[in-house]
């Protein structure tokens, strides 16, 4: 199965950031971070902004939620 957010998961792998992490630095659990990776659930606009904010300042929401990998857009 595809991840559903692979720009997001690219950005983690880069900067050495957990899932776990992830849920820690935005208040949610683990299971429901990785419920938005494997496609189950989606995020919210709020919780997408917390991402973004807290973890990936330099980088826009579209990007790090969008379903389609960087390299395909270019």
């Amino acid at each position: 199965m595809a991840v559903a957010y692979p720009n997001l998961s690219a950005e983690m792998k880069r900067m050495g950031i957990t899932q776990g992490d992830l849920a820690d630095a935005i208040g949610v659990t683990q299971v429901t971070v990785s419920r938005w990776f494997n496609g189950h659930r989606r995020p919210s606009v709020e919780m997408c902004f917390k991402v973004k904010e807290r973890l990936f300042p330099n980088l826009t929401v579209d990007y790090l939620f969008s379903s389609e990998p960087d390299w395909l857009t270019k």
